[in-house]
């Protein structure tokens, strides 16, 4: 449903900064030739020559090669052709105009131009209109009642499926304390027109201010809004059925924003609060965001294919405010784990112990503070808000528990989000191991790998983890076809004896990079989708137990005046000397602590290798 089979350059840019010199009055054009607004130019009728006066943003579409203008003028709506031979804006006949309480919307579908309003009461009302033939004039259909109330301007956008056929959406805020925005599919077939599907693509309980603005162009659909009780002007996207999570802009607005996809690019125009100026922001159309990056991705290959960016010792972000600073040796995270999902990690690194009667994630000795069931959670909300997305979580026993109590302190943490996870049993013996998972398979999914020779019902199963290992071999159980699968890691951890940073960075270096041109190697074997491969990063030498030896997982990642391991990863990804990216161009998992450092960019670095 996801799959795009003829994908765009891809790049990793996301919202600009806003520009702040448009001053339009009236109507504008842009002039591509000198980058520059033309006009303004007063708007005036044909006939009359008096100025078009209009007391609510208006709103206009192109249809037959003529602009279309409709907008709210005192309680009604007008509308006005653009007549590219005289110049003039010309009045079209509309008998039975609805009344208005907002703006119009308008988008084009199956030739003509259907129009969405706050109408009477709040309802959205709705009608179309049919451009002229050589033989009959343009002619507005009756007006349509929905059965749904808004509380501000709705929106009217159409999408198109892999086999060209065109759906129009409605989008509105609910008129309640809520704002919650709502969205139906119109079927003309039907004589109340608009229904909602039995599975509803609805945008993620979204919630809006005001009104709602939606665009459409070659990449998807956008939806523009101002986030429910504060002014944040947000923008989700729509893609394969799905909304995607709002994006923030980082700006806020007084009134409506407006979107549009224009080329390569989606542009959000708004007034901004305290004196309003009009600003806009925009950003590329084939940009990945971190948080459904796997969205466009091919659904047909094995999840070993792709590149994918993990942490390491995942949950071990609360050290320093759970236990103390003579702890801080064993953090190796700053974001917790919903939000390294929404950076783009999709390999999360667990250790769990029962302590206090829960299970509890550790480093080491160490209780984190924070439930097994906690970790879940915060992955549901994410797959929740992405189901495009595939999360792998690594669960290994990390202190005294029994390989029996502990398991069955998984399953039970796993059975209340159990429609969450791959290959989900609870028989003994499960649904047998099938074979690493095609991205098709997991999407929305958790996929277990469990590092365990207990037997349990379903996941990945990895009977053995040689330790501290610069190179390990494992062998996985033959899948449904027969065919034998393996997981392959680096995992070295133990550091110099002598403390040395600078050495041991070295050493990680050279062990880091000579298993990456290994992975690099397999992508060239008949073992690539077969062979899981995991490169971790990490590397520490102080004493969990003390602050006075040593260096702690955040030095080695940031350097502390050195090339921390972070940089040197990010350097090797944005190398030439690389492979061209590519799905299967660097197969496996990258681990990492502090992936933030440096500059942001290393996770985005590890997962735009996918995009040829």
């Amino acid at each position: 449903m996801f799959m795009n089979s003829d994908q765009p350059s891809f790049s990793s840019t996301f919202w600009s900064a806003p520009k702040s010199n448009i001053m339009l009055s009236g109507s504008s054009s842009f002039d591509s030739t000198v980058a520059q607004w033309t006009g303004p130019t007063q708007m005036t009728d044909a006939v009359s020559n008096t100025a078009l006066l209009c007391n609510q943003a208006p709103a206009i579409c192109d249809i037959g090669g003529q602009l279309q203008v409709v907008f709210r003028a005192q309680n009604n709506l007008l509308h006005y052709t653009y007549d590219d031979i005289s110049g003039n804006w010309i009045q079209q006949s509309w008998p039975t105009s609805p009344s208005a309480l907002s703006g119009a919307a308008l988008v084009v579908y199956q030739g003509k131009m259907y129009c969405a309003v706050r109408g009477d009461n709040s309802y959205i009302t709705w009608a179309f209109w049919t451009p002229p033939t050589v033989s009959t004039p343009g002619t507005w259909s009756g007006n349509f009642v929905d059965g749904d109330t808004t509380g501000d301007i709705p929106a009217l956008f159409v999408t198109l499926d892999s086999n060209n056929v065109e759906t129009l959406n409605l989008l509105w805020g609910a008129k309640n304390s809520s704002g919650t925005v709502l969205q139906k599919t119109f079927n003309p077939a039907l004589a109340w027109h608009w229904y909602q599907p039995a599975s509803p693509p609805a945008p993620q309980k979204e919630a809006t201010g005001g009104g709602v603005t939606a665009s459409t162009g070659e990449y998807g659909s956008y939806m523009a809004f101002r986030e429910h009780g504060e002014h944040a002007v947000l923008i989700s996207f729509y893609q394969g059925g799905v909304w995607h999570a709002s994006e923030h802009t980082e700006q806020a607005a007084t009134g409506n924003p407006a979107v549009v996809a224009f080329q390569d690019s989606i542009y959000c125009i708004f007034a901004s609060t305290g004196t309003p100026s009009l600003l806009l922001v925009s950003r590329s159309a084939t940009a990945i965001h971190p948080s459904y990056w796997m969205s466009t991705l091919d659904d047909t290959k094995s999840i070993a294919q792709y590149t994918i960016p993990g942490t390491h010792d995942s949950a071990a972000g609360t050290i320093s405010a759970q236990i103390g600073n003579p702890f801080g040796g064993a953090r190796t995270q700053t974001l917790d784990i919903f939000h390294q999902l929404s950076n783009g990690i999709r390999f999360i690194d667990t250790r769990l112990d029962i302590f206090l009667g829960t299970l509890q994630c550790f480093h080491g000795i160490l209780p984190l503070g924070i439930t097994f069931s906690a970790v879940l959670s915060q992955i549901y909300k994410f797959l929740q808000l992405h189901p495009s997305e595939t999360v792998i979580i690594s669960v290994k026993r990390e202190g005294s528990a029994t390989d029996s109590d502990l398991w069955a302190e998984v399953a039970a943490a796993i059975e209340p989000g159990s429609e969450f996870w791959w290959n989900y049993s609870t028989q003994s013996g499960g649904p047998g191991y099938t074979g690493l998972p095609t991205l098709r398979d997991s999407r929305g999914k958790i996929i277990l790998l469990r590092r365990s020779e207990y037997g349990f019902p379903f996941g990945i199963p990895v009977p053995s983890w040689p330790n501290n290992n610069p190179h390990a071999v494992v062998s996985l159980p033959r899948n449904s076809a027969g065919i034998l699968e393996q997981l392959e890691f680096q995992d070295q951890y133990v550091a110099d004896p002598n403390y040395s940073l600078s050495r041991d960075l070295d050493v990680k270096k050279t062990i880091f990079n000579d298993f990456l041109q290994y992975q690099i190697s397999v992508s060239r074997t008949n073992w690539l989708g077969r062979d899981l491969l995991l490169n971790f990063t990490n590397a520490a030498s102080r004493d969990v137990l003390s602050d006075k030896k040593g260096y702690t997982p955040r030095q080695l990642a940031a350097g502390d005046g050195n090339e921390g391991i972070n940089e040197y990863v990010l350097n090797l990804f944005q190398s030439s000397s690389l492979p061209p990216p590519g799905i299967g161009s660097i197969p496996g998992v990258i681990p990492m602590d502090f992936p933030e450092y440096p500059r942001n960019e290393l996770i985005a670095a590890i997962y735009m290798r996918n995009f040829s």
